[in-house]
């Protein structure tokens, strides 16, 4: 692997004195973020930097304030020496794919809008680093963050089984549904549909089955469930 590369930056950008780093460029201004102390004290940025030939607009500062986000979510959640190295022997297992997989990221991040969604996908990635989830699973999710609005994770994490009437919040769930994160339960009298497209009846359908007709009620689909649990309650706000 080349010295310069992403994957031994980012095994170099775990831990350490570089936490602390963090800090400080989190704290700055985008006027300030193109410090050259402070980016040099985060290797995965700096390659990032040169790797990609990012300049000192406020785009470029803009993206570089994300990579940040991604890179001191990741250390908030690798406190255990233990995991730390677990992490660092799978990115250098393969060190091409390793490579190619962190060049995808860099670009997903650029695509985000917002501080929220780089901290996400941190969330995401160390998911696929422990086994929880496959690549595709990753890219899936991924994407799936490019596309919330403000306020639409939120929305999903605040519950299980979600009800709107009179139309009030359907384009919230709609949204939703449609990244199939939540699906709407189709009832049959007193039958309500399961998310393996089967039909039962609970306590809880035969109290929908009396509900005004104008109301909807959902509920998360296994991609909303596995989201919610990789991400946790509600996205850390900055």
């Amino acid at each position: 692997m080349k010295e310069s590369s992403l994957g031994n930056s980012l095994i170099d950008s775990i831990g350490g004195t570089v936490a602390d780093s963090m800090g400080n460029i989190l704290e700055i201004g985008l006027d300030s973020i193109m410090e050259e102390g402070l980016l040099k004290d985060v290797p995965f940025i700096s390659t990032a930097i040169s790797v990609f030939k990012i300049g000192k607009s406020i785009f470029d500062r803009y993206n570089i304030k994300k990579l940040a986000i991604f890179i001191d979510e990741i250390n908030k959640k690798t406190i255990d020496e233990k995991k730390v190295q677990q992490y660092k022997e799978k990115i250098q297992s393969d060190s091409q794919k390793s490579e190619q997989e962190l060049e995808y990221l860099l670009v997903i991040l650029a695509r985000y809008i917002g501080y929220e969604k780089p901290a996400m996908l941190a969330k995401i990635y160390l998911a696929y680093l422990d086994k929880k989830i496959t690549w595709n699973d990753l890219a899936l999710l991924s994407e799936v963050v490019d596309r919330l609005l403000p306020g639409d994770y939120n929305e999903l994490a605040s519950a299980q089984m979600f009800t709107t009437k009179d139309g009030a919040g359907d384009h919230i769930m709609l949204r939703l549904e449609a990244l199939g994160l939540i699906i709407e339960e189709k009832q049959s009298g007193a039958f309500v549909r399961t998310k393996k497209g089967g039909l039962a009846i609970t306590a809880e359908s035969i109290s929908n089955y009396k509900l005004d007709k104008s109301e909807r009620t959902y509920v998360h689909t296994d991609l909303g469930t596995a989201l919610v649990s990789i991400l946790g309650w509600r996205p850390q706000k900055r």
